[in-house]
C-alpha cells in the first residue's frame, strides 16, 4: 500500500472516531481501501483511493444511509473541497437582519450557531472552520468546561477543553477544514475570479454551518467578526431558514463562538501534529522567523515542490525561501 493512501486511511479512521463511526471492516483493494463502518445499527461503506495524478478521492457507496451526513462531515476535515468559483456566488442575496455589535449585548436567543476559524495566520497547516450549535441551558455547562477565548487558553488547555466539548456535545458542532494543497489550489480559483482569502473563508463559514443547518434550525447566527457583511452574507443563503446574522468583533465572548474557536483550533494543533509526523520535521505554528527555519529545512528533505501539501503558499514567507 503506498505511503500516503495508508496515512490518509489512518487519519480518516481517527475522524471517524470523533464522531463515533466505529470501523468493522477493511479491505485493501488495487489503488485503494475499502472501509466500512457502524454506528448503532446503521452501517455504510466508503473508498478512498490514491493515484499520483489525481491524488487522494473518497467514494461513498451509492446506497443511502443515516451515516450519509457524518460521512461528509468526516470526509471534509480529511480533503477539503474543491468547487469552481462560478459556484462560490450566491445568485440572490438573502433577506435578513444582520447586525453589528461592538458592545456585550450580542443576543438572547434560546438557540444559535457560532462559528470561528484556525490556521488563517499560521504559514504551515490547514485552515479550519467550525461551527457550533448553542442552546441556553449550554451555557453554564460550557463555561464550567472553561470554555473561553481561545487566544486567553494554552495548548494543552485547548486540548482537553475541545475533547470535553466533543464527548458531551458530539451532534452540536461542524467542522470544514482544507488541507495546504486544497487551501492553495482554491486560492488560486478565487484570485483568479476576483475574490480574496476573506471570500474563501466566508465559503468556509457557510459550508460548517451547512451541516448544522440540515439538523437544526437556530433563531440566528453569531460570527467573528473578520470580514464585511457585503462579503459573506451573500454566502450564508440556506434554504428555509430565516435567521439573523450578527458579525460581532471579538466574537469569542458569546460561548458559541468561543466553543467554535476552541474546536477549531484543536482541529488545526491535530493536523499540525499530522503534517509533522508525516514529514519527519516539526512544523512550527504561527508566521514568524521559526517558520523560515523550518521551510529550508523541509526543502532540504522533500523539495521546494513539496511545500504546496504542508503551507500557504501566499504567505510572504515562502517567497524567503
Amino acid at each position: 500500500m503506498e505511503k500516503i493512501l495508508k496515512e490518509n486511511v489512518e487519519q480518516f479512521i481517527e475522524i471517524a472516531k470523533e464522531y463515533e463511526l466505529e470501523l468493522v471492516e477493511q479491505k485493501v483493494l488495487q489503488y485503494g481501501v475499502n472501509l466500512k463502518f457502524c454506528r448503532g445499527s446503521a452501517s455504510s461503506n466508503l473508498t478512498i483511493y490514491y493515484g499520483k495524478k489525481k491524488g487522494i478521492s473518497i467514494v461513498k457507496s451509492q446506497k443511502e444511509s443515516s451515516l450519509d451526513i457524518l460521512f461528509d462531515r468526516a470526509i471534509n476535515e480529511l480533503l477539503g473541497i474543491i468547487i469552481s468559483p462560478d459556484e462560490l456566488v450566491a445568485t440572490s442575496k438573502p433577506k435578513r437582519h444582520v447586525s453589528t455589535y461592538s458592545d456585550d449585548e450580542i443576543h438572547s436567543w434560546r438557540s444559535w450557531i457560532g462559528s470561528d476559524e484556525s490556521g488563517k495566520g499560521d504559514f504551515f497547516g490547514p485552515l479550519v472552520v467550525t461551527a457550533f450549535h448553542c442552546y441556553h441551558e449550554d451555557i453554564k455547562v460550557l463555561r464550567e468546561m472553561g470554555v473561553q477565548d481561545s487566544k486567553k487558553l494554552t495548548a494543552p488547555m485547548i486540548l482537553k477543553i475541545a475533547e470535553k466539548i466533543m464527548e458531551r456535545f458530539p451532534k452540536q458542532y461542524s467542522t470544514f477544514a482544507l488541507i495546504p494543497k486544497k487551501y492553495n489550489e482554491l486560492y488560486v480559483n478565487f484570485g483568479k475570479s476576483g475574490k480574496k482569502l476573506d471570500h474563501l473563508l466566508a465559503w468556509m463559514h457557510s459550508k460548517a454551518i451547512a451541516n448544522l443547518v440540515k439538523l437544526s434550525t437556530p433563531e440566528g447566527l453569531v460570527i467573528d467578526k473578520f470580514t464585511s457583511e457585503r462579503i459573506i452574507s451573500p454566502f450564508l443563503n440556506f434554504e428555509k431558514l430565516d435567521y439573523d446574522l450578527k458579525l460581532i468583533p471579538k466574537g469569542e465572548r458569546d460561548v458559541a463562538v468561543a466553543a467554535a474557536s476552541i474546536l477549531a483550533r484543536y482541529k488545526y494543533v491535530k493536523g499540525m501534529d499530522f503534517y509533522s509526523k508525516s514529514y519527519g520535521l516539526t512544523l512550527p505554528k504561527g508566521g514568524g522567523k521559526q517558520t523560515l527555519v523550518a521551510g529550508r529545512e523541509f526543502i532540504k528533505l522533500h523539495s521546494k515542490e513539496k511545500l504546496v501539501e504542508v503551507a500557504k503558499l501566499h504567505f510572504v514567507n515562502y517567497t524567503k525561501l
